[in-house]
């Protein structure tokens, strides 16, 4: 991507590939004494070589947090864990976790979508309680300049998902996927320390995580405006899953509409209830 977007940096390595735009935002985010910085391991991967279930959460072209809220059945929360801003070239990025709200171990209530039920509140969701559990890991890179001044505020606040940013404010946005990511984190890696919670630790062999994500471009009304690395806590998602009384790893059933999910579906959806509240002012 063009237009102020950081350059390749050493110090983040990527198992197989250096991929530059990654790594430059890797670098400019997250901060680090220790050198390398242990991010995790991460390999290249076909869409087929990822489970057909966990591949409906990550390969699309729709926002991802919006895919995880239909997942989940709740809107979800930030923790950034570090930032970089550089004012005079509109550029912004930052690390964040995007989490159910609460403590972890605590029931969320009311906070899902309308009829949907939130996890841990008036659904049974048979043990899958998920307060404060991350659900996945966003390095995003913005260049501001690109954003309604509306959309800009509300990035720069901090307090709201990118994804619902932009659901909320009818940004029209496109979705390139740019490569699909195989992701290992050992126990001195970077992932597994914000990833560590009662569900990682019950879905982990001891030693090691492996989990998938994703590197997204995305224009925003027309604009080349985000670069995005993604990557899916697998343990709590499995969690709702088993609820559920489904696996993500088992294989998923053929959609009529040409193969796109219930949980692909989300972006769309929500820009349907969007138009309709509208309408109804």
């Amino acid at each position: 991507m063009q237009g102020g977007f950081p350059p390749a940096l050493a110090g983040v390595f990527l198992q197989d590939h250096h991929v530059p735009e990654v790594v430059g935002v890797l670098n400019h985010v997250i901060q680090s004494q220790s050198s390398p910085y242990r991010f995790g391991t991460f390999r290249c991967v076909s869409a087929s070589e990822v489970p057909p279930r966990v591949r409906e959460l990550v390969s699309h072209t729709d926002n991802l947090t919006l895919v995880l809220e239909r997942f989940c059945h709740t809107r979800f929360e930030i923790d950034v864990v570090s930032k970089l801003k550089d004012s005079k070239k509109c550029f912004y990025s930052r690390q964040v976790l995007l989490r159910v709200p609460g403590e972890e171990g605590e029931a969320e209530q009311g906070n899902g979508q309308e009829g949907d039920g939130a996890l841990g509140g008036d659904v049974d969701m048979e043990g899958a309680v998920l307060g404060g559990c991350a659900v996945s890991l966003g390095v995003i890179c913005v260049d501001l300049a690109a954003m309604r001044p509306e959309v800009r505020r509300d990035i720069e606040s901090e307090r709201v998902p990118f994804g619902r940013i932009l659901e909320n404010h009818g940004v029209k946005r496109e979705v390139k996927v740019d490569q699909l990511w195989k992701v290992n984190a050992d126990r001195d890696s970077h992932l597994w320390t914000l990833f560590h919670n009662r569900h990682f630790s019950s879905h982990t062999n001891g030693t090691d995580l492996h989990t998938y994500g994703r590197t997204v471009e995305m224009t925003c009304d027309g604009k080349p405006a985000v670069l995005v690395l993604e990557v899916l806590n697998l343990p709590p998602l499995q969690a709702v899953a088993l609820a559920r009384g489904i696996r993500l790893d088992e294989p998923a059933n053929e959609q009529p509409d040409g193969g796109k999910t219930r949980f692909g579906m989300a972006a769309e959806a929500g820009e349907r209830d969007r138009e309709r509240e509208e309408g109804g002012r």
